[in-house]
């Protein structure tokens, strides 16, 4: 039989676990508000550049979106074809009458460098404007003012504009968890620190700089990860904007199951490349490992309170867990509300921790993979 004073110090730490651990947590660190007024502080001209591969289908339900954005000054969309094996040619004669849509192709002939960087780098190189929005075909802007949100940030002092993107609401929750709370983290560094990379496909830049700095000269042997290189080759302190009002988001089309996997695992190779990056991972890493301690020993203590028959710590251990439980579920929803991600709150404690495994088994598959899959050029 436990002592009182053991049993007295146990519910204690389960308390103090419960009540604090949930606040140890990236979607308590909010980013800013954009406002939802019209200001048209900056209206440059600006090119969309778009990268296509064997994109049919997402060209026909697309490209319209991009093509008739409300814009009071001139842009142009730019659309890099990397592979087209499918009708992407058959349906882009149907928008040849559009004057600011222009076309291009990655060469056949391309070898030994990431054609997807290859695609970015071409499609900067025939922009005829100083700002550049990257964007994917299989992505549609959430409004007609997308472009006008994106671009009101585009001041002297900033050379990235950085804007939310998330998948559509027929994608599966944990899907749309992981890249709302990757998300946090990203916008937190941003805003904070010095940006580090990207998780989203909604990202402005200056064409000048990129072609100053030879674009992705130093990676462009790696397959993946165009978007974090460009945040973190390019990014200053201070110099990125944020946009997060509703209208300036980008929704993703639902991707394959392969897809969504081989995004994560090559990541894993890519932030192995990436500066500045430590402060946000050592946050994740201490959030997630609060959210496992606090959880173990609940569930420990439950178990062995139940063995022992040891009911009043049984109780206590239940409800720290139902309170800690619900302390995230709450700070979770106030995001998922603000950002339309559309999942519900019960569901929010089992996808937090279902994403931490996810990350695990993701880790686990990287480290067992034969390295030379992430990179263009097989040594």
């Amino acid at each position: 039989m436990l002592s009182n004073e053991f049993l007295l110090i146990i519910s204690c730490i389960l308390i103090i676990l419960s009540l604090f651990t949930p606040f140890l947590n990236g979607f308590i660190r909010r980013p800013r508000k954009s406002s939802g007024e019209d200001e048209q502080i900056c209206t440059p001209p600006v090119s969309i550049i778009l990268i296509a591969n064997d994109n049919a289908q997402e060209l026909e339900r697309n490209l319209q979106s991009y093509l008739s954005q409300d814009y009071p000054q001139s842009y142009e969309v730019i659309v890099v074809i990397e592979k087209s094996e499918d009708d992407t040619r058959d349906i882009l004669k149907r928008y040849q009458d559009y004057p600011n849509l222009y076309v291009t192709f990655v060469p056949e002939s391309s070898r030994y460098v990431s054609r997807r960087k290859l695609a970015i780098t071409i499609g900067v190189k025939a922009a005829r404007n100083e700002w550049l929005m990257l964007t994917e075909i299989s992505a549609r802007p959430n409004s007609s003012r997308w472009l006008a949100r994106m671009a009101r940030n585009c001041s002297e002092n900033n050379n990235i504009v950085y804007g939310y993107s998330n998948y559509s609401a027929e994608s599966p929750a944990l899907l749309r968890f992981r890249r709302l709370h990757e998300e946090f983290y990203i916008l937190h560094s941003a805003e904070h620190h010095t940006a580090y990379r990207s998780g989203s496909n909604n990202l402005m830049f200056r064409k000048s700089e990129f072609l100053k700095e030879r674009g992705f000269e130093g990676n462009l042997l790696y397959i993946g990860g165009e978007y974090d290189f460009i945040v973190n080759k390019y990014a200053r302190r201070n110099s990125v904007a944020t946009e997060t009002s509703p209208e300036s988001f980008i929704v993703n089309d639902t991707p394959s199951k392969k897809t969504w996997r081989n995004r994560s695992i090559f990541y894993m190779e890519t932030r192995r490349h990436l500066k500045n990056s430590f402060v946000p991972r050592f946050l994740y890493a201490t959030d997630m490992m609060m959210m496992h301690i606090c959880y173990m020993c609940n569930i420990a203590s439950l178990i062995f309170s139940i063995i022992t028959n040891c009911w009043l710590l049984t109780i206590t251990a239940g409800i720290c867990l139902i309170v800690s439980m619900n302390l995230r579920a709450i700070i979770a929803s106030k995001a998922v509300k603000r950002f339309n991600t559309g999942i519900s709150s019960w569901q929010l404690p089992f996808l937090e921790y279902a994403n931490s495994v996810t990350d695990l088994t993701y880790s686990i598959r990287y480290w067992c993979s034969d390295k030379n899959n992430y990179i263009a050029h097989k040594i």
